[in-house]
């Protein structure tokens, strides 16, 4: 597989995978310019394949396991006085989501510093953790799940996939909202242990061609306030202090269950407006509305309860009797295409 390497006089000269991609210097492992990544890395036993994305706070690689071949996304986080103080906070966010081991959490294998000068890993696979931090980055390997929300949007904007869904005895509503319940699960179990997201977005909810659902990011996301929609009212100022004060542990620790089931309802929103028709969308829109309140003590006490109302109309609406329950489909190929 070409790793962004181009040959010259014998030579073969790295390329680093940002957009645009820039030559490298023999050795280098990130980019002295832009601070991706350089194409056909290896970082413990991981091949960086490509560059899957650039967040608010970092970037997102495909990598492969040199002796397995499992695919892996690698996340790195630049150095940052700002979130810094907060990372072994956010590593513990992670452990703790983790050993839920819920099957819509997404598995982080694992989550720690990593220096590119001293670019080791253990053979269990946890990289070591470099005593110079102010050039360490924030490390996690994570499982690979191709497709996020947007892409679950496109794919059932499609006519074909929409028939393709009624000739298998469903319809798109009953998907919608047995999504919702993985995805609604997931964050109620991680609520009851004591874990705000703080950043649920597009992003953050990824999707196999199974109807599988992940909440992914649980401790990292945490770190930088999303954007409007998905940022609710009460935590503005703690965002804005974020931002422009460099106080990021002013948003971290005013995130909580109320301000994520604000950011969850907006995504069930975005997702009924954009994939059901207009009059079954406003079926829901009273349930939505309350968990949208711009006061936290008038939404619902939890998002159980948000989940089971939706669930409620959902029956009343197609006059049907009680969805059937969950099933936890396996890996499979993505929406991403």
């Amino acid at each position: 597989m070409d790793y962004n390497t181009h040959w010259s006089q014998g030579n073969t000269i790295a390329f680093c995978l940002g957009h645009p991609s820039h030559a490298v210097q023999p050795g280098e492992t990130i980019c002295h310019i832009c601070g991706a990544l350089v194409g056909g890395a290896l970082i413990g036993t991981y091949r960086v394949q490509q560059m899957l994305g650039v967040g608010r706070s970092g970037y997102a690689y495909l990598a492969i396991h040199q002796r397995s071949g499992q695919p892996v996304v690698i996340k790195l986080f630049p150095p940052d006085n700002t979130t810094m103080p907060l990372w072994e906070a956010a590593r513990r966010d992670v452990r703790v989501a983790t050993a839920l081991r819920h099957p819509s959490i997404l598995a982080v294998y694992s989550c720690t510093s990593w220096n590119p000068t001293s670019n080791s890993m253990s053979t269990s696979g946890t990289l070591h953790i470099q005593p110079d931090q102010q050039q360490s980055y924030l490390l996690t390997l994570c499982q690979y799940i191709p497709g996020n929300l947007n892409h679950f949007v496109a794919h059932y904007q499609q006519q074909e996939k929409r028939q393709e869904l009624i000739e298998r005895g469903n319809s798109l509503q009953q998907l919608l909202i047995k999504v919702i319940q993985q995805a609604g699960n997931a964050l109620s179990t991680a609520h009851r242990r004591g874990i705000a997201h703080g950043a649920l977005t597009p992003g953050n909810l990824l999707f196999n061609a199974h109807e599988q659902v992940w909440l992914a990011d649980f401790g990292l996301a945490r770190l930088h306030p999303p954007v409007a929609p998905y940022l609710p009212p009460e935590l503005y100022r703690a965002s804005q202090a974020s931002i422009q004060m460099g106080n990021a542990s002013a948003y971290w620790h005013a995130a909580n269950p109320a301000s994520d089931q604000y950011m969850f309802a907006m995504l069930c929103q975005q997702l009924f407006a954009q994939l059901l028709p207009q009059h079954d969308y406003e079926l829901f829109q009273p349930v939505l509305q309350r968990a949208l309140h711009h006061k936290p003590e008038r939404r619902y006490p939890t998002v159980d309860l948000l989940v089971a109302d939706l669930v409620t109309l959902a029956q009343r609406g197609s006059g049907t009797g009680p969805l059937q329950p969950i099933s936890q489909a396996g890996n499979g190929n993505s929406y991403s295409g």
